[in-house]
């Protein structure tokens, strides 16, 4: 896995973390931490960042040095928390967020949960 995925996975996870909450309204990240996360949550997080990064390429988007936010909006905008890539053109450029944010929307929902061992589920 490169340097770049790298960045972008763990800004994706930080922000799953920090925007999530658990059953009591709690932040995620006040309980949980990255081990936390289910070997199934891990690998469909680590695919879908991976397409993502992709599919950015093969459409002539340049995410270099952006990965770290570029990760963070994924997560914001695919799951509708009100920012993310679509109010960030000064970052991306007008073209490239709106591309960023339809492809973020063709991703789906997914939603975080915590399991009754303790682990967290995306659904």
């Amino acid at each position: 896995m490169s340097v770049q995925h790298s960045l972008f996975i763990d800004a994706y996870i930080g922000c799953l973390l920090w925007a999530g909450t658990d059953d009591n309204g709690e932040p995620l990240d006040t309980h949980y931490n990255i081990y936390n996360l289910s070997a199934e949550s891990r690998s469909r997080i680590v695919r879908d960042c991976h397409y993502f990064m992709l599919v950015a390429s093969t459409s002539d988007i340049d995410l270099s040095g952006l990965e770290a936010q570029a990760g963070h909006d994924f997560w914001l905008t695919r799951n509708g928390h009100g920012t993310g890539f679509w109010d960030r053109p000064e970052i991306y450029g007008e073209e490239n967020a709106r591309i960023l944010s339809i492809m973020s929307h063709c991703f789906g929902n997914c939603d975080p949960i915590i399991t009754d061992d303790e682990y967290i589920e995306l659904v």
